[in-house]
């Protein structure tokens, strides 16, 4: 860390401790506002990688190999537990949704919304801007959105 990140870290904290304060009922509309700006611009780096690398990307073309030393049952384990792990965390606060329901089953659908896009949609663009990258950039795959933007 060099000065004008820690610089930059003791800003962030002086702007953000009083936002604290502020009550979590009074930040729902901002907050899905900006869920929903966020949703959008992570599209339009999708669309716009795979639109100039001309398609998804050569992670799309080689294919999957499975390591020697995984068999097909064990890579299945794995991959069922990557997808609880991805999902865990609601699952953990579901408790937290169900208390504050009006009515049993009012929670329902927020949460498959919630376990379809950010499980499934978020992830998918990733992979497809990560592949598209790789492409663009010369065999680098960059999947974070401000190295994207900073290239």
């Amino acid at each position: 860390m060099v000065t004008r990140d820690f610089v930059g870290f003791v800003i962030f904290q002086v702007i953000s401790i009083p936002m604290l304060l502020i009550r979590v009922e009074k930040v729902a509309f901002p907050v899905a506002i900006a869920n929903i700006v966020t949703f959008f611009v992570m599209m339009g780096i999708t669309i716009w990688a795979c639109t100039t690398a001309g398609g998804a990307g050569p992670l799309f073309v080689s294919g999957a190999t499975q390591p020697a030393t995984m068999t097909t049952s064990w890579a299945w384990i794995y991959g069922i537990v990557a997808s609880v792990g991805n999902i865990s965390a609601g699952i953990l606060n579901q408790s937290d949704f169900t208390r504050f329901a009006h009515k049993q089953g009012v929670q329902v659908p927020g949460m498959i919304f919630s376990l379809l896009v950010p499980g499934m949609v978020v992830p998918i663009f990733g992979i497809l801007t990560a592949s598209a990258t790789m492409t663009i950039y010369g065999g680098e795959a960059y999947w974070n959105p401000l190295v994207i933007i900073l290239q």
